[in-house]
């Protein structure tokens, strides 16, 4: 049944009738403009979170960030996934006219990228050009070092290889699967700003949120603008609702 069949019947088949891509692979489906596609998109958003949350690089990955913290500390271990997730996270757009949403494995495998990835994808002849400049070999050797300067760096949080990107709806999915992945439960927080008349919404922005098991609160946690800290949300917003991803 196509896109148009279903518009004309007023409603979406269920996020969770598609299977997720698997590694190498995306899949792509046109969604109407409206509150259909939006709600069609955030249960995609929960159903990659409930899937990816038990997946063995997600797990172990998320496990190696929060190993600093004292056990059980939770707050801790929301703190230093916000801080790892968005140090190795890049904020772009999805493509024109389209919505994109990468799953969370596919990231980490971008983060920690390993030196025979490099070689491969670069190739041994640009990897000997660059070592003229003094990263060719230094790359293969310790990639999770920043070895480059100039426009081979990246000022927030590490070298350009070593990060991943995506909108507000990826950022959030990320990190709310690595929360997930070590038993914190988290949620879609949905807000924006509205136009002169108050109202009417002049852009919309979702971000993850922890669940603090110590106070009962939720803790904003936006990945996607560099100036956010743990608990910070835009000032001004209007916040339209969450999202619950474990009912």
């Amino acid at each position: 049944m196509s896109v148009i069949q279903f518009r004309r019947m007023g409603r979406l088949p269920s996020a969770d009738s598609y299977p997720s891509p698997k590694r190498g692979q995306s899949w792509q489906r046109d969604i109407p403009d409206d509150e259909r596609g939006i709600k069609f998109e955030i249960d995609r958003m929960a159903k990659y979170v409930r899937e990816f949350r038990a997946d063995p690089t997600v797990v172990k990955t998320a496990r190696r960030v929060v190993q600093l913290c004292r056990a059980k500390d939770k707050h801790c271990e929301m703190a230093a996934l916000f801080t790892w997730t968005k140090g190795h996270f890049r904020y772009v757009n999805d493509p024109v006219n389209g919505e994109a949403i990468q799953t969370p494995p596919s990231h980490i495998a971008e983060i920690l990228t390993p030196p025979d990835v490099i070689r491969a994808v670069l190739g041994d002849e640009l990897i000997q050009q660059m070592s003229g400049f003094g990263i060719g070999g230094a790359l293969l050797a310790a990639p999770n070092q920043v070895m480059a300067r100039g426009c081979f760096r990246d000022s927030i949080g590490g070298p350009m290889w070593h990060k991943t990107s995506g909108d507000c709806d990826e950022g959030a999915v990320f990190l709310a699967t690595m929360l997930a992945a070590i038993g914190i439960t988290s949620r879609f927080q949905f807000g924006g700003s509205v136009g002169p008349d108050g109202k009417t919404p002049n852009w919309h922005h979702v971000w993850a949120a922890g669940h603090d098991e110590t106070s009962g609160k939720w803790i904003d946690m936006d990945i996607t603008e560099e100036r956010s800290s743990l608990g910070w949300s835009y000032p001004n917003f209007s916040v339209y609702g969450h999202v619950e991803i474990f009912r």
